[in-house]
This record gives C-alpha cells, sequence and structure tokens, in this order.
C-alpha cells in the first residue's frame, strides 16, 4: 500500500471537494451556477478560473470556468455549452447539486496596474471574466468601456445586465451582433488603456490585430484562452531529469504533448486545466528548446508541460520546476516511519500468525520450514524500500524480515529427477502465454499455501493450455484423443495422467478403467490420493 501510495507524495493538494448547483438559465445554451467549496472559499481575483472535475458515465473529465462572481461565501460561473457530451453540457443540463472536484483559482488575466482606463473586448461565453473585472471597476467608481459580440441578442449572456450598466452611465457600452467588430472599434477608446480581450479565436486575433495597427503596446493588453495548439509537431525524444537524480529518455509522439509523454512513461506530474493556462504542470527547459501555444521557449524557462512540443533542432531536456515542499517531506518521513514500526512488530524469531489452514501434507511443518529469513539485516532490508518508495533507484522491493516462498523454497523438500512437469521448463519463452493465464511456472500458483488443499488454485481443465493442439501417435486408448480434445473434454486428463509423475500408477487403455472426476477433485482438497501410495520419491518431513 505505501508503494502504491508514494507517487502522490509529489502531487500538491490543489484539488477540493465542493458541491455546484444550477441558478438560472441565461439563454437556450448557458446556465449560471453557484458553486460551494468544503472547507472554506480560498481567495480569487477577478479574472481567473477554475477547473471543474466530474465524472460522465463512469469517465472522469474535466474543464475551466471562469469566476463570473466572487463572494464570501461562494462562487458563481457562467457556463455556455461547448460540446455534447462535455462537462459544459453536464452543468447545463443539471437539475440538482451534485459534488465535484476543484481546482484553483489560476490565471493571469486580471486587471493591469498603473492605468487611468481600462477597455474590454468579451465574445460570447468571453463576457464571463469580464463581467467580474468590470464589477470590480465599477466597485472602485471607475467608468470602463465594453464591446460586448454576440451572435444574436438572445444569445448573449448578462445583455440586460450591461445595459443597465450603461442605462446609469457606469459603463461605456457597444454591441455588435454578428461580425464586424472591427468597424466599430474607436481608437479613443483604447488610447492610454489597459485592454482586455475574450471571446472566440477568430474575434480575438481581429482584436489583436486591429490593436497592434494602432500601436497599443503587448504590455497594456492581457487575452485569456483555454485552447492549446499541437499542430505540426514531429515524433522525438526529450531526457527527463526527475527528482533523486533519476532520469530516462521519454519518446513524444507527433500528436503528444510532453505532459501526456512524460505521464505514459511513468513520471507523476500534476495538472489541471490540460491548456496551459493553470502552469500547474509547470516543467523546467534544462537545454534545447520547446514550443507552448506559439510561443518558443528557451533554455532555463518554465513552461507548461500540457501544452508544449520540443522542437527537434537540439536536444531537449527538462526537470521539475519545483521540489518536494515541507509537507510532502514530512508525510514521507511519516510513512516510512510507519513502515518501520510495523516491520519492528515481527522480527525474525518470533514466529508468524498462520494465514489459514496448513495444505496437505504440511501439517507436521513449522513456519520456518518455509519461511526463510531475507537477505540482510532489518535495517538495510527498510533503509532499501525506502530509496524505492522516494525513487533513487529503480529495483524492486526488498522482502523484509522473511523472504518471499518462492520454487526453491518448495524444491528443497519437494525436488523429484524427471519430474514430468518441472516449474522449469514454464519459463521456457514459449510457455509465455501459460505464465499468464496460470502463472505454473511458480509453485504456489497452482498449490497455493495455507488453504488447507492439496491443490488449491486451478482447475482440473488446465491440459488445455499446453495441449490443446496434441497429436498422439500409435494412440493405445479406445477413444482416441483427437476426439476427447475436439470434445474439449479437457478434465478427462487427469483421471488418467498423473500430472507430476511422481506415482507408481500405470496408465489405463481403456477409458472405463480411468479415475473418476471426483475422486480427482477430492484428491485436490486433500482427501485420500487416487493414484496410489507407491511414489518413486519422497518429500522430505522438513530441511534443517
Amino acid at each position: 500500500m505505501f508503494g502504491a501510495f508514494c507517487p502522490y507524495l509529489f502531487l500538491s493538494s490543489m484539488w477540493r471537494k465542493g458541491e455546484i448547483r444550477k441558478t438560472r438559465q441565461l439563454t437556450p445554451q448557458s446556465a449560471e451556477l453557484a458553486l460551494v467549496l468544503k472547507g472554506g472559499m480560498p481567495d480569487a481575483d477577478p479574472g481567473q478560473f477554475v477547473v471543474i472535475e466530474t465524472e460522465i458515465q463512469g469517465v472522469s473529465v474535466r474543464a475551466s470556468f471562469s469566476l463570473l462572481s466572487i463572494v464570501q461565501d461562494e462562487w458563481r460561473l457562467a457556463v455556455k455549452q461547448a460540446r455534447v457530451g462535455g462537462v459544459s453540457e453536464w452543468l447545463c443540463d443539471l437539475q440538482a447539486p451534485a459534488d465535484v472536484r476543484v481546482a484553483g483559482p489560476f490565471g493571469d488575466f486580471a486587471l493591469l496596474p498603473g492605468f487611468d482606463h481600462h477597455a474590454f473586448i468579451a465574445g460570447g461565453s468571453g463576457i464571463t471574466p469580464i463581467y467580474c473585472m468590470v464589477n470590480a471597476l465599477i466597485q472602485a467608481g471607475e467608468v470602463p468601456t465594453l464591446y460586448f459580440c454576440n451572435s444574436a441578442p438572445e444569445e448573449a449572456m448578462y445583455l440586460s445586465e450591461v445595459r443597465e450598466w450603461a442605462r446609469h452611465g457606469r459603463i461605456k457600452l457597444v454591441e455588435v451582433f454578428g461580425q464586424g467588430l472591427v468597424s466599430r472599434m474607436e481608437r479613443d477608446d483604447f488610447r492610454n488603456s489597459a485592454v482586455y480581450v475574450c471571446g472566440p479565436q477568430a474575434m480575438t486575433a481581429a482584436a489583436l490585430a486591429q490593436l497592434e495597427q494602432w500601436g497599443v503596446s503587448e504590455g497594456a493588453i492581457a487575452t485569456e484562452t483555454y485552447k492549446r495548439d499541437l499542430s505540426n509537431g514531429e515524433a522525438s525524444n526529450v531526457r527527463w531529469k526527475g527528482r533523486f537524480r533519476r532520469e530516462k529518455e521519454v519518446a513524444v509522439a507527433a500528436d503528444e504533448s510532453l505532459l501526456q509523454a512524460l505521464r505514459r512513461s511513468g513520471t507523476t506530474i500534476d495538472a489541471a486545466c490540460l491548456v496551459g493556462a493553470c502552469r500547474t504542470c509547470e516543467v523546467v527547459v534544462a537545454s534545447g528548446r520547446v514550443v507552448c501555444n506559439g510561443r518558443v521557449f528557451e533554455a532555463g524557462e518554465v513552461v507548461p508541460a500540457c501544452a508544449a512540443r520540443p522542437l527537434p533542432d537540439n536536444p531537449v531536456v527538462l526537470r521539475p520546476s519545483k521540489g518536494l515542499s515541507r509537507a510532502q517531506w514530512l508525510i514521507a518521513a511519516v510513512l516510512i516511519g510507519l513502515v518501520f514500526m510495523g516491520m519492528w512488530n515481527v522480527p525474525p524469531g518470533l514466529g508468524f500468525s498462520s494465514m489459514g489452514s496448513m495444505n496437505t501434507g504440511h501439517s507436521s511443518l513449522s513456519c520456518e520450514s518455509c519461511h526463510r529469513p531475507a537477505e540482510g539485516t532489518l535495517r538495510q532490508q527498510l533503509g532499501y524500500n525506502a530509496k524505492t518508495a522516494l525513487g533513487v533507484h529503480d529495483h524492486d522491493w526488498a522482502a523484509v524480515g522473511y523472504a518471499k516462498v518462492d520454487n526453491q523454497t518448495c524444491q528443497s523438500c519437494h525436488e523429484r529427477p524427471n519430474d514430468r512437469h518441472p516449474v522449469s521448463r514454464f519459463k521456457e519463452l514459449r510457455f509465455a502465454a501459460q505464465r499468464e493465464a496460470l502463472g505454473v511456472h511458480q509453485c504456489v500458483n497452482c498449490h497455493g499455501e495455507h488453504a488447507g488443499k492439496r491443490v488449491a488454485k486451478v482447475e482440473m481443465d488446465f491440459c488445455q493450455h499446453c495441449h490443446a493442439s496434441m497429436e498422439v501417435k500409435d494412440d493405445p486408448l479406445d477413444v482416441p484423443h483427437s476426439d476427447l480434445v475436439s470434445n474439449e473434454n479437457w478434465a478427462s486428463c487427469l483421471t488418467c495422467h498423473d500430472f507430476h509423475g511422481n506415482h507408481m500408477h500405470s496408465v489405463p487403455s481403456r477409458m472405463a478403467d480411468r479415475l473418476r472426476e471426483s475422486e480427482i477433485l477430492g484428491y485436490f482438497d486433500g482427501e485420500t490420493d487416487p493414484y496410489g501410495q507407491e511414489k518413486r520419491y519422497r518429500a522430505t518431513n522438513e530441511k534443517p
């Protein structure tokens, strides 16, 4: 359990539980919702957004939504349906309060300091963050300008509210329906102003082109988008330098982001929005160059991995942008301490508490007959596993206290020359499918232990996994083996044949002389041996 939990030591605690409910329908395709986070609402600024995660038809999905209003006990969101089956459609159709996971608030789309006037261009649902920002300016006594673009009046979210602001002289409002934004833009509205643009990509591109033509500096313009661009990518490799000096080569497919490739390779990186806006998945470009949403990032810069791709001109090396926090180090130390204390309760020499009845023939054995001390001292074992947990090396976990019961342990008592089905045979490449299906290369995968039986983990028909295509020349049986195979009568195999061949048992030539299947099943369960008591090799009662 500790091993499975360790990757989460490197994740932040940004996800919180919340409840969301629909408050009203805004347009046929949009709705307003109220969001309450359990444990209280964190600080948020106008223009920021949150990431909401939920399950739709058993699949975990997430999407980003800007804050419409920020009050002490709840946030309001305005959501427009973006696609069928997505989070936005689920929210717009919400009939009752629902539990969600929430990350944020995030975002740098915020009011720019040092400006006496602010001009906004909002398109469609882009009014959501801008509504919150404009309202904050109104509360501060300022009169901003708002260009509000929509396909039609009935599709406009909060049109009546912004018209009410304009009617009372709180804002200058320019309504644009359909196309034609640029022709309606007045240069004086943007002179010496901070400019904010949020809306469809085509509208944003047209507005920015006009602002550039008028000479508005980039430092006076803020834009918001929730899209990423992974187009025109090429398959390549990057080198990842993880924590604790762990390095590996990671292949990045032509249509993959760095985040997708790193996660596919087993690297744990936290992420929320998945479009490069929240910046929770940032990594450092140690060398080489990467591109993120059209911008090139050089060595030494920090880039959101979810929207970035490597440029193939130079080898790219990446590393985490942050180390472990004090809280994460504390969690790691506590967990390692718990493992240490747990193992200290069963040091070598104190024996075992049996997990169940001993298997047939093992009742006279002591625990230590099978459970042997593991290699190394307890300190060495725990120290090794602590390094495994923290990712210092890539090796498997070491046994603590006692070694795992393996084939060597079983064969120290049950070694038989000329075994018809020795476990060593099943380690050959040709038996890969059988190893996957039955685990026949390990004694305990058939016989089990502490189950009170002789054979605990397989059924009588297991011979089919190897012998489905067999052909018997000069078949001595009165019912041909080919008929038994074609009829899938696999349970009959053990009624004639002893699997390991250790019994002094004659194989019958007539089906009428074979053992009954019920006798074999009873033998599996620990009853009388139907093959007879005479054996070629006897197991030792106990090995020193």
